[in-house]
């Protein structure tokens, strides 16, 4: 798979490093699933706060999961970490994302840009930063 040589590979992990997040395969069988650690939390955001309050990570943990006929079809993505609920994130934490629908996708979408595109998303609905 061709994405996965391209995450892994000394520029893609680089790329990720400076821009705040890691990709690592869920299970190394199974190059279908990853987990994104996003980091570089704003401390005076309200996630950021609200994490501090309980001792726990500044970070968010995201699953995706590649299906078959990607990258034709989309991703499915949630938040693994932490417990998010409302907005665009449900209740077992899969993300309401246009770009993750099949009406939204782009083939030409790589990963690190749906990250960092869902980032944004989050940012905006939850005040990440």
């Amino acid at each position: 798979m061709g994405e996965a040589r391209r995450l892994l590979c000394a520029q893609g992990l680089a790329e990720a490093k400076t821009s705040g997040y890691t990709f690592t395969l869920k299970d190394k069988e199974n190059l279908a699933k990853w987990v994104v650690k996003l980091r570089d939390l704003n401390p005076d955001g309200k996630l950021a706060q609200d994490l501090s309050k309980q001792n726990l990570e500044h970070c968010v943990d995201l699953e995706i999961s590649l299906p078959d006929g990607f990258p034709m079809e989309p991703p499915f993505a949630r938040v693994l970490y932490p417990q998010l609920k409302g907005g665009y994130v449900f209740e077992r934490g899969g993300i309401c994302f246009e770009p993750l629908t099949q009406k939204g996708w782009v083939p030409s979408m790589t990963l690190p840009a749906l990250v960092i595109a869902n980032w944004l998303q989050l940012l905006l609905f939850f005040i990440l930063f």
